[in-house]
Parts: structure tokens; C-alpha cells; sequence
């Protein structure tokens, strides 16, 4: 590449320091028990003050935590938001390298990754540049500019809409001055709007892109964090005004306008098509949004995703025999059932051909007996014949060979539920519970089962879980707050107290947040 004489720009890789706690934390090693336990004493009376408010408290405790094990990751994460609350922006960016640099579960890039990218560049070898975009967007140990966080990305390292145009703006100006010298003055380039408008990107396309990112952090080791019940809450609240907005309207309109115009600008695009497609669905056009698949297809003839596309708006449509021959179609030519299924059971269950589809899946699988997915997509073909006996021991049988296949669980009690059999149903979901910890529907109905049991250790377990499984509100909160109280819990009952404060004043209830804070109030004095 470099004796061909072409151009090479390295960037360093920008990381949320601001709004992404460590992923894992470790203790140095060589800490004695008697260190370990005067450590925790003062690490969880610092994190409840820290998630309290009470900021003097907080910071004297983890201080005296840090200096027993300066390595672990949250406490200087702590710190280092206690700092920028202080208005201390330099010290909290010391705190938060730090946290990025003791965190032992590497998902961000550390500042020794991107040292390694400037001193390459600085060689200057080959024609080799240097773009800093960690020093240019705040996670650079000596940026000049705030540290980064929720404004520019969406959780540790994937940038939303402003934090890509301000990256892309750098690169593209990058580029300019090492193909044409000098130094770029900045005019000339496109604002984030007339991007926008580019790449058909309005508050319409925004839904998608969180409904994505929300299927990450719901995973591990996103869980793990220490404002992953925030987080949780926030995406939950984007969503849902992402969700209201999409639908006026004159959001709608408006995305029409801006996907239509940039499409005629760049009429090869297959994603501006699929875009306009999407809009044309949710305005009540499937014949527009058709006609939008097939322009998609055409430009990508190998993207089946867009066969399936095409297919379901095809059967909205009432052209069975169109649909079917666009389904067989992309399985002759090889593609992933895995990604038809869904579309071809719709097709079988619509056209009420159930036989044909149970034949054809029963095949599928005999060739790939593991794959999982496929299997549960014929016990879903069964159930919606209304066999209901065959489809229950399909889905027992895959819980059985993966007691986490939540789909298999929530599959099953949904039989239950249609056959009557509720004590069967609550005995199923009671005793997958420990084996699915991340299925929030499960863990709120255990935590139900053992309250009407008067099991209240057993559904305050489940109702913490359920916590870590999804997202929760102050009410919830609130709820897991007086069950611990009355386990005699008081350290964890703060906290939650101290998160459905927090919560509250997502929701914008002022009255709820300042109830809650006299709750607060009168607990700590109880609990002294």
C-alpha cells in the first residue's frame, strides 16, 4: 500500500470515559484479608454515599479505599464523576484514565493502544498521518475537550449521530490535507444537517439504531456496570420518545421528503431504498414500499434479508404465489434459513399449509440437528397448527438440552397459559429461574409466584435479578426497597432508594422524586 503511494491516515479510537463505568474490576494483588476487609467497609459506605448525593462522604470513604488498593477500577471511576459534579474537569479526566486503565475487561480502547497508533503515524513513514480523534472528542489523557461520554456515544465505544459526523468531519478533512497539503481552514464541508439529509438519516431512522444498541446492553458486560440500572432507563426513555416520535405524523412526512430527495441524488444506494421502504410501511404504503424491496434487491441481488423483505410485504399484499416464489427463490440460492424462517413460517401459517412447512423445517433440521433457532421456529410452525401437545415436547425438549434458551421457556409457558395449567405454568417458570438470570419476563414473574407464596427472601432474589435483566422504574424500585427493609437489609435498601431517586427524575416527577428523597432522609436517621 505504501509504495503504491497512496495515502494513510491512522486514528486513534475514541471510548466513553464519562458515562461507562469499568467493566470489571480486580484487586492488587498481595491484599491481606485484614486489607480486604477494611477495603470493603470503606469501598460500599463511599459507593452507597456516591449513589446517594452525599459527595463529601463519598469521596472521603473511596479515598480511604483507594489508598488500600489503588488498582481497582470503580472506585476511580467514582472519584473521577465526584470530580466533574466538583467542576474539576482535569482531575476527574486523571480518574477516569485510570478507571479506563485499570478496567481488566479490555472492551475500550486504552491510552497506551492509541500511543502506539501516534507514534506510528509520527514516523511519518510511507506517506503515514495521524488523525487524533481521542484527543479531538475528549478521551485522550490530555484532550482540551470535554470528556467523552453519553453526548457522542451510545454506550462504550459506538458513536450515535453527532459523535459519527464529528468523526467523519475529522477524517474527511484529514484526507483533504494529505492528498492536497496545506491545512484544511474548515469551510466548504457539510453541517450535521445537510449530512442528515444525505444519508436519508431523520428522528425516524433514530428508533432502529437504539432498538439495535439496546440488544447489546442488555447483555453482559454491560450488567456488570455500576450505573447499568441508569443506563437501562435512559435507553428505555429514548426509546420510547424515539417510538412516539416516529409514529406522528409529521415525522413521518418529513422522512419521506428527506429519503426521497436523497435517493434521487444517489439512486444506486441501496440503503437510502430500504430506508424510504421502511417509511412507506409505516405511512400505509406497502405497494410504494414494494416496489422500494425490489429496487433494493435489485442493487443487492445476494442480501437475503431483503428477499424476506420483499416476501412479508408481498403476503401484507395478499400475493401468496408472488411471496412463495421470492421465499423459494432465496433458499435455491443458498440462504441463511436461519434468516428466512421467520418469513417462511409467516408465509405456511398465513397460506395454512401447515403440513408442507413441517416437512420442509423437519428436513432443514435432520441437515443441522444443532441448530437450535430453526428448531424452535418448527415448534412454533406446530403450535400455530394447533397441536399444541407435539409443539410443547419440541420445546421441552431443546430447555432440556439448553436450560438458558429463553425462547424455549417463555414457548412452553405460553402452552401452559393456553391450556389452563397455571400451577404447572408457575413450577416451570420457578424452576428455570436460577438457570435464566437475564430473562427479565421470568424473573418478574418468579419474583410474583413468591410474593403470593409469602416467600419474601425468595422474590426479593428474583425481583434483584430482574433488575439486572432489563429496565426498571421507580416504582420497582421502591418495591425491591421495602422488601429489603424488611429483611433487614438497610445498605442495599438505601441504594435502591438512592436508584428510584435517580429513576424518578428520568420519569420527570418532581413530587415522586421528592418523596423519595424524605424516604431517603428519614432511613438514614433510622439507620443510625
Amino acid at each position: 500500500l505504501f509504495r503504491s503511494g497512496a495515502k494513510t491516515i491512522l486514528c486513534t479510537v475514541v471510548a466513553n470515559m464519562k458515562d461507562c463505568p469499568p467493566f470489571l474490576s480486580r484487586h492488587r494483588q498481595g491484599l491481606s484479608p485484614a486489607e480486604r476487609s477494611e477495603w470493603q467497609a470503606a469501598f460500599d459506605e463511599g459507593r452507597l454515599a456516591w449513589r446517594l448525593g452525599d459527595d463529601g462522604r463519598a469521596r472521603a470513604r473511596l479515598n480511604g479505599a483507594l489508598r488500600i488498593d489503588p488498582q481497582y477500577a470503580d472506585t476511580h471511576f467514582m472519584l473521577g464523576s465526584l470530580d466533574l459534579r466538583a467542576g474539576d474537569t482535569e482531575a476527574a479526566r486523571r480518574r477516569l484514565v485510570d478507571a479506563l486503565h485499570w478496567d481488566a475487561l479490555r472492551f475500550r480502547p486504552d491510552p497506551r493502544i492509541n500511543q502506539v497508533v501516534r507514534e506510528v503515524a509520527r514516523g511519518g513513514k510511507g506517506g503515514a498521518s495521524l488523525l487524533d480523534a481521542a484527543a479531538a472528542l475528549g478521551s485522550g489523557p490530555y484532550s482540551s475537550a470535554p470528556p467523552s461520554g453519553r453526548e457522542i456515544l451510545f454506550e462504550h465505544v459506538h458513536l450515535d449521530w453527532g459523535g459519527n459526523f464529528l468523526l467523519a468531519r475529522l477524517m474527511a478533512q484529514g484526507a483533504a490535507t494529505a492528498l492536497f497539503g496545506g491545512r484544511d481552514d474548515g469551510q466548504g464541508w457539510l453541517d450535521s444537517a445537510a449530512c442528515a439529509n444525505a444519508l436519508g438519516y431523520t428522528p425516524h431512522e433514530r428508533l432502529p439504531m437504539l432498538l439495535r444498541v439496546d440488544v447489546l446492553t442488555r447483555k453482559p458486560p454491560f450488567t456488570n456496570q455500576l450505573t447499568y440500572v441508569d443506563d437501562e432507563a435512559l435507553m428505555a426513555r429514548d426509546i420510547d420518545a424515539a417510538a412516539q416520535g416516529a409514529r406522528r405524523p409529521e415525522t413521518l412526512g418529513r422522512a419521506a421528503e428527506v429519503a426521497k430527495a436523497a435517493l434521487a441524488r444517489d439512486p444506486e444506494n441501496p440503503a437510502l431504498a430500504g430506508i424510504l421502504e421502511g417509511i412507506d410501511l409505516d405511512l400505509g404504503d406497502p405497494a410504494g414500499a414494494l416496489a422500494l424491496a425490489q429496487r433494493a434487491e435489485q442493487l443487492l441481488p445476494r442480501d437475503f434479508a431483503l428477499s424476506a423483505d420483499e416476501a412479508s410485504i408481498l403476503m401484507r399484499l395478499g400475493r401468496s404465489a408472488e411471496a412463495e416464489r421470492v421465499l423459494m427463490g432465496a433458499v435455491e440460492s443458498g440462504a441463511d434459513l436461519d434468516l428466512l424462517a421467520p418469513v417462511l413460517v409467516d408465509f405456511w401459517t398465513w397460506a395454512k399449509r401447515f403440513d408442507e412447512g413441517e416437512q420442509f423445517l423437519a428436513k432443514a433440521i435432520a441437515r443441522s440437528p444443532g441448530d437450535r433457532r430453526l428448531r424452535l421456529f418448527h415448534g412454533g410452525l406446530i403450535c400455530a397448527s394447533g397441536d399444541y401437545v407435539t409443539a410443547e415436547r419440541k420445546f421441552r425438549e431443546i430447555l432440556a438440552e439448553d436450560p438458558s434458551n429463553e425462547d424455549a421457556l417463555e414457548a412452553i409457558l405460553g402452552i401452559l397459559d393456553l391450556s389452563g395449567r397455571k400451577d404447572a405454568a408457575e413450577g416451570e417458570s420457578l424452576a428455570a429461574a436460577d438457570d435464566q438470570p437475564r430473562n427479565e419476563a421470568n424473573n418478574l414473574r418468579a419474583a410474583k409466584i413468591c410474593e403470593a407464596r409469602g416467600d419474601e427472601a425468595r422474590s426479593a432474589r428474583y425481583l434483584e435479578a430482574a433488575e439486572r435483566s432489563g429496565p426498571v422504574n421507580a416504582t420497582f424500585e421502591l418495591t425491591l426497597a421495602l422488601k429489603l427493609y424488611r429483611l433487614k437489609r438497610t445498605g442495599e435498601m438505601m441504594t435502591r432508594l438512592a436508584e428510584a431517586r435517580n429513576l424518578s427524575r428520568f420519569e420527570g416527577n418532581p413530587a415522586v422524586t421528592e418523596s423519595i428523597e424524605r424516604l431517603i432522609a428519614r432511613m438514614r436517621l433510622e439507620s443510625r
